[in-house]
């Protein structure tokens, strides 16, 4: 399901050819997982529970391994509600298909490539009063998808 794509650097929207520049796939799983786990919780109105509690772990005085457990707990929560959600979608999509078998899945709005299989991997690491994350998920593709520390990095005050 094609979404349009944001800037790595600015978050911003990028046009090419006058056009909203968009993304699908691999990417699309890539910048979704990015941008649901820097939200704040609950900041969007049109959809409940989105986003990461990581701003509530943000202060002066952390302990290193109970702060790596708790984020390492929150990447889990986010990923498998955002496994949830693809889900919920692929069994709506199912059911508009009218499909009762596995032969629904060539006809998904979803590609196989965005949709979640399996959580491979969630590695914290702590230094200079950051957080670098690196999550390693498989898709339906059974491709590996990994978003490494520098593209995940919480600032702990």
């Amino acid at each position: 399901m094609k979404t349009f794509y944001l800037s790595p650097n600015s978050k911003d929207l990028v046009i090419e050819g006058g056009q909203f520049k968009t993304i699908d796939g691999r990417g699309k799983l890539e910048q979704d997982l990015r941008c649901i786990i820097m939200e704040r919780f609950n900041s969007d109105p049109y959809i409940s529970g989105f986003g990461s509690t990581f701003s509530d772990m943000i202060g002066d005085d952390y302990d290193p391994s109970l702060l790596k457990a708790n984020i390492t707990t929150e990447v889990l929560r986010v990923l498998h509600s955002y496994q949830t959600q693809q889900l919920r979608r692929l069994d709506y999509e199912k059911w508009q298909i009218g499909s009762t078998d596995e032969s629904y899945m060539s006809q998904l709005v979803q590609s196989r490539s965005e949709l979640i299989d399996q959580i491979r991997a969630i590695e914290v690491d702590i230094r200079d009063r950051r957080a670098y994350v690196s999550i390693v998920v498989t898709t339906k593709e059974q491709d590996e998808v990994e978003l490494s520390s520098g593209q995940i990095v919480l600032s702990l005050g």
